[in-house]
């Protein structure tokens, strides 16, 4: 049986894709090292402001959610962070989501609009968002999320998407 090159190219992507498809779904948990500060950084929101994360955050404990509008795994946690940023945000938890596809502000006023986010959406270029990638020890997997606490530090590292219940547990023991 002879596969015709275009059908053997189409096979490959089909393949390549489902493996990508699945490594970016990889779930772990890491704790980290208690005396790693959370990085400083400054992004644009879904307003186009410029939104400093440590003038934002001091004090609060901090959702930092790494994801992407073409991620599904990455869509399915947001229901859940906006019902967390409800319950717990006058408790003095924050939930950020940046786009790691560096997608634009347009496209953060649109994803907010399209799920009902009610936390702050952040953006920047490409380059903005690998430092921070970088200087929060980088990843291969998203969604990644690092829960931090009061003081700033943190204390979780989450690889893969999770459902509310999880994220309560860890916040309920910081707030």
């Amino acid at each position: 049986m002879r596969i015709s090159k275009q059908k053997a190219l189409l096979l490959s992507v089909l393949i390549l894709a489902l493996s990508w498809s699945v490594i970016s779904c990889e779930r772990t948990t890491q704790a980290v090292n208690y005396s790693d500060k959370a990085a400083d950084f400054m992004l644009k929101d879904d307003e186009g402001d410029d939104y400093g994360f440590y003038g934002n955050t001091e004090g609060k404990v901090v959702i930092l959610n790494f994801w992407a509008m073409r991620c599904p795994p990455c869509k399915t946690e947001i229901p859940d962070f906006v019902k967390l940023y409800d319950e717990y945000g006058d408790d003095g938890l924050e939930v950020i989501g940046v786009d790691v596809d560096a997608s634009g502000v347009a496209a953060m006023v649109a994803a907010s609009s399209r799920f009902g986010i009610n936390y702050p959406l952040l953006t920047g270029t490409r380059r903005e968002i690998g430092k921070i990638v970088s200087n929060y020890g980088g990843f291969r997997f998203i969604p990644t999320t690092y829960i931090i606490n009061r003081e700033g530090i943190i204390v979780e590292k989450v690889s893969g998407p999770r459902d509310k219940a999880y994220f309560e547990s860890v916040i309920k023991k910081l707030l």
